[in-house]
């Protein structure tokens, strides 16, 4: 499983890696597995709640 977690705290004040929709694409074409694309911030309580959930699934 592939699994994108954005997180802010190392990267406070900067910009997102810019991406296409191309890069994606590639990703998912070249894996036979799910895809998980999650973005949180370090200020959403819910988003941090599920940290776990998502170590969980990763781990499978």
């Amino acid at each position: 499983m592939i699994l994108f977690l954005f997180c802010s705290l190392r990267a406070a004040g900067q910009e997102i890696p810019r991406w296409k929709l191309a890069d994606l694409e590639n990703i998912i074409s070249n894996s036979n597995q799910p895809l998980i694309l999650n973005f949180w911030a370090t200020i959403c309580k819910p988003c941090l709640e599920e940290l776990p959930y998502f170590q969980e699934l990763s781990a499978q």
